[in-house]
């Protein structure tokens, strides 16, 4: 018997599972079940003797991968300058023979801005066209509130405002899909990204720019965290330049800004805290 814990749940869900499945053919496994109703069991179990979940096996996820991104070959890429996005474009000019659209955002920030390195990447691997995507201060500033309406969020850190940029461009460049590395980080350290997929996505959505993560896909999912993204890693290293593929990940944080032309705020506040205070005000302006 389960323990009266589970035996005496009030809502009796527990005890209508365990009445309806059993049968001569798929005995039930009342430990099994124990487990799985604590949440203490693996994806394959089920509460059944002797069998376990079926879970969708691809005996090459790297072929899979290069076959799904091929149907992109003529949707605009997001170069970040980091391993996601040229691997994307690289396995699209293995499958089909040609280099995709590519574009990267240039702000000239200093640690912000990656230009260079997705310049100097992108000739090695001979893409002879990059659109540049010009952005300074003053835009980030002016595009603050649009951003903050789509997000919905007040920020700590305004690089949202960066995609919220990039996007608006790319469609007046005349691209309405845009394919990104964006999820692959969350992904494989199993992070649900709650604080940065989901404001991507508002952005691009609101902009009605569609938003593309090739790589973000649950068969590519490790069984445990990885956060060097081995298997991504060692596909690169056939597909990028000598030595890319393995480069440490150089987390990108928008500068700070004087935020004063939006409302006051305390002196004694971080970086961190004027950035939240002031979008917070930015919200409750845009969504009145």
């Amino acid at each position: 018997m389960l323990s009266p814990s589970y035996k005496h749940e009030p809502s009796g869900e527990v005890k209508h599972r365990i009445d309806h499945f059993p049968s001569a053919a798929r005995p039930f496994d009342q430990k099994k079940a124990s487990n799985f109703l604590q949440r203490s069991t693996n994806q394959k179990s089920t509460c059944f003797a002797n069998i376990t979940r079926l879970v969708h096996n691809i005996p090459n996820p790297a072929l899979s991968l290069e076959e799904s991104v091929s149907q992109y070959q003529n949707t605009l890429v997001a170069l970040s300058g980091g391993l996601d996005s040229f691997l994307i474009a690289a396995l699209i000019h293995r499958a089909t023979g040609k280099w995709p659209p590519v574009a990267t955002l240039v702000s000239h920030f200093d640690e912000y801005c990656e230009v260079k390195e997705t310049q100097r990447t992108a000739k090695r691997l001979g893409i002879s066209e990059l659109i540049i995507i010009e952005t300074n201060e003053q835009e980030f500033l002016d595009s603050l509130p649009f951003a903050i309406k789509s997000l919905e969020v007040p920020l700590y850190n305004l690089h949202p405002v960066s995609k919220w940029i990039f996007a608006n461009k790319i469609k007046e460049h005349g691209f309405n899909q845009c394919v990104t590395g964006d999820g692959a980080d969350q992904l494989f350290s199993h992070d649900d990204g709650h604080d940065y997929l989901p404001l991507v996505g508002a952005i691009f959505s609101d902009l009605k720019v569609e938003l593309i993560c090739p790589l973000y896909r649950s068969d590519l999912s490790p069984t445990t965290p990885d956060h060097e993204k081995k298997f991504l890693r060692e596909l690169g290293e056939t597909l990028l330049p000598l030595g890319f593929a393995w480069k440490k990940k150089h987390r990108v944080m928008a500068p700070f800004f004087n935020l004063n032309r939006f409302c006051e705020y305390p002196r004694t506040f971080s970086e961190k805290e004027v950035t939240l205070h002031v979008t917070q005000q930015l919200l409750q302006v845009t969504h009145k």
